[in-house]
C-alpha cells in the first residue's frame, strides 16, 4: 500500500495521535498523515490533504477521523484492494456504524452517504473533457453536513465511475460532535442551509446550471434564496429554529428511489414568508415532516 495516503483529519489532538500510531502499526507501508486547521470549514481541510496526496504522487487517499474506530485491521487493506481490483469504481466506503464484520460479503454499487472510512482513486478523468481530474469536496458547504453526499454525486457526474458500499469490515464513527451540533441553532441552520444548496444544485437549478450558491441566488425570489452564514448570524435563535425545521433532513437519492416527491422542492425561508412549506407538504402528503 505504498501508494496509499492515509489522513487523520479531526480537531482532537489526542485522538488523532493515537490513531496514528495505531495505524502505523497497523500499515507501515502506507502514507500516514495528520492535518487540522481549526480556522477552516471541513471542507477546505479535506481537499488540502487531496491536494496534499496529489502532490507527493500518491494513486490512492483514505479519509480517517479521530471520532472513528477501526475495530479491524483488515478494513483500509480490502478497500484498497478493491480498487486497484476496480478499475471502474472511484470510491468505496465501509458500514460505519460498527456492525460486525462480514468477511464474505459482496461490496455493492450505492450512493455515499458518508465519506467516513471512505478509498479512493486520485487518478480520475473528467469525461465531458478527456483532461485530468482531482476529487475535491465543494467548499461552499460552510461548518458541516451534506458536503459528503454532494462529493459522491460529483465524482459520478464528472467521470461515470461507480461507488461501492462495503459491508466487509465495518467502522464505527462516533457521533458526539454531531449530537452537540444539534444542540446549536445555528450550526443546525448551518447544516440544514447546506442540504438547501444540495437541493439546488442537484435538483433546482441543475449540475450543469449551476454556479454557485451566489449566483444561484440571483435567477430566484427572495423566499427561495439560501440565506448566507451572514445573514443567519443576524437570525434570533426563534427564527434559527424556525429556519432549519423548514428543511427536511433526508437524503434526496431517498425519496428518488422510493418514487416519491422530495418535500424540499416546495422550500421557501419561513423567515421570509411567515409560513413553514415543510408542514404544508406534509398537510398535504401525508410525509416529509
Amino acid at each position: 500500500m505504498n501508494d496509499l495516503a492515509i489522513w487523520i483529519l479531526d480537531w482532537d489532538e489526542e485522538g488523532i495521535q493515537k490513531m496514528k500510531e495505531q495505524f502505523e502499526a497497523w500499515y507501515p507501508d502506507a502514507g500516514i498523515f495528520t492535518y487540522c486547521n481549526r480556522n477552516a470549514d471541513e471542507t477546505t481541510n479535506m481537499n488540502h490533504s487531496v491536494k496534499e496526496s496529489a502532490r507527493m504522487g500518491f494513486a490512492y487517499y483514505h479519509m480517517a477521523n479521530a471520532d472513528v474506530v477501526y475495530r479491524y485491521q483488515e478494513t483500509i487493506p480490502i478497500l484498497y484492494k478493491w480498487l486497484v481490483e476496480h478499475s471502474d469504481t472511484a470510491l468505496i466506503h465501509p458500514f460505519t456504524q460498527g456492525e460486525d464484520a462480514q468477511p464474505f460479503a459482496d461490496p455493492y454499487e450505492f450512493y455515499l452517504q458518508d465519506a467516513t472510512g471512505a478509498t479512493y482513486r486520485l487518478d480520475m478523468t473528467d469525461t465531458r473533457t478527456g483532461e485530468k481530474w482531482l476529487p475535491l469536496y465543494d467548499e461552499e458547504y460552510l461548518a458541516t453536513g451534506w458536503s459528503d453526499l454532494d462529493f459522491g454525486e460529483e465524482i459520478m457526474w464528472r467521470t461515470g465511475l461507480i461507488l461501492m458500499n462495503d459491508r466487509r469490515y465495518p467502522v464505527k464513527h462516533i457521533m458526539g460532535n454531531t449530537r452537540r451540533r444539534d444542540q446549536k441553532s445555528y450550526l443546525k441552520a448551518m447544516e440544514r442551509r447546506n442540504r438547501l444548496i444540495l437541493q439546488a444544485k442537484w435538483h433546482w437549478a441543475g449540475r450543469d446550471n449551476w454556479k454557485g450558491v451566489e449566483a444561484y441566488n440571483t435567477t430566484v425570489q427572495l423566499s427561495k434564496k439560501i440565506p448566507t452564514r451572514f445573514e443567519l448570524m443576524n437570525y434570533t435563535d426563534d427564527e434559527l429554529q424556525k429556519f432549519w425545521r423548514s428543511v427536511c433532513p433526508e437524503h434526496p437519492r431517498i425519496w428518488q428511489m422510493d418514487g416519491r416527491l422530495d418535500p424540499n422542492d416546495t422550500w421557501e425561508n419561513p423567515i421570509v414568508t411567515g409560513y413553514d412549506t415543510r408542514q404544508k407538504f406534509q398537510d398535504k402528503h401525508g410525509y416529509g415532516g
